[in-house]
């Protein structure tokens, strides 16, 4: 409620300027505004935030500790749960549940969905079937990209989720032996197998992808120990029916590859683009010379 009364015209014209009509922006300030939130209730339509990237800003200036504010259990508070749950939100490359936040953060899924994820829930989307959070808009992604410290410390994010799945699975210098069992191979729901490549990636951790994209079991047969060696990253594909997400990999190994040659890494990298053609040229091979009967039957 705003006094005095605010002309409905100039009501308007200033939510048309400041949110340069941009409808989320409208979505949230409207809500708020009906709402009576705090900063917009009494009305003042001069201290509105501009933008969508101004509205989050002022929510996230409203939701963290003040600069001078002292007391440690705040901080703690802010610091363990607050922003490490909408940093992995953020980070996180399809909607996952309350559970899976709880472990890269290392409290209770309950704690989770009652301290956090409620008070972010207006940037949120909650699929009440699956139990699954996601953020709701890109822009607030592209927000958080920015406003987690640096971009060091975004990446410790995406380093901690790759991370996860490379412990379970026993670690690189390993072979990733965990990946023989189906159990670890289904940890949350094969997320790990879906995205690893991409959170190595954000992570800015291209030797590790390297690896895994390079890394071989051995597997010996009969008494004469025949070796025969399979691209891992490859076969755990291949088993649960998804080479498209293999190519994407490769895809991104290569892409920094193409980076790395540019910087003046010529050597390695050329090495490695041509290794990632010949693996693309291969699979495209395989399923050109597919039977297109056989393709027709499959579908």
């Amino acid at each position: 409620m705003a006094t005095p009364p605010i002309p409905e015209e100039r009501f308007i014209t200033v939510l048309q300027e400041k949110s340069e009509g941009n409808f989320k922006y409208l979505d949230y300030v409207i809500t708020d505004i009906a709402s009576g939130e705090s900063g917009f209730a009494p009305l003042n339509l001069d201290k509105l935030p501009s933008r969508l990237e101004g509205y989050y800003d002022q929510f996230w200036s409203h939701i963290a500790p003040a600069p001078q504010e002292d007391r440690r259990e705040v901080w703690e508070e802010w610091d363990q749960n607050y922003r490490p749950v909408i940093a992995f939100l953020g980070a996180a490359r399809e909607p996952v549940t309350a559970e899976w936040l709880a472990a890269l953060v290392g409290c209770s899924a309950k704690k989770i969905r009652e301290r956090a994820l409620s008070r972010w829930q207006r940037f949120l989307h909650q699929d009440q079937e699956q139990r699954t959070w996601r953020v709701v808009h890109s822009s607030f992604r592209d927000f958080l990209a920015e406003k987690i410290d640096d971009e060091a410390d975004w990446r410790a994010f995406h380093a901690r989720i790759a991370d996860r799945y490379l412990t379970a699975w026993g670690g690189l210098k390993a072979g990733l032996p965990g990946l023989h069992d189906l159990v670890k191979l289904d940890t949350d729901v094969r997320y790990g197998l879906r995205h690893l490549a991409a959170h190595l990636e954000a992570a800015a951790r291209e030797k590790d992808l390297h690896d895994l994209m390079r890394l071989e079991w051995s597997d010996h047969q009969g008494e004469q120990t025949r070796a025969r060696l399979e691209n891992v990253w490859y076969t755990v594909h291949e088993r649960v029916g998804d080479t498209s997400g293999y190519l994407s990999g490769v895809d991104r190994a290569w892409r920094l590859a193409e980076e790395a040659f540019a910087d003046g890494g010529a050597p390695i990298a050329i090495g490695l683009q041509c290794r990632y053609a010949l693996i693309t040229a291969s699979l495209c091979s395989l399923a050109g010379n597919i039977p297109p009967a056989l393709l027709a039957y499959v579908a």
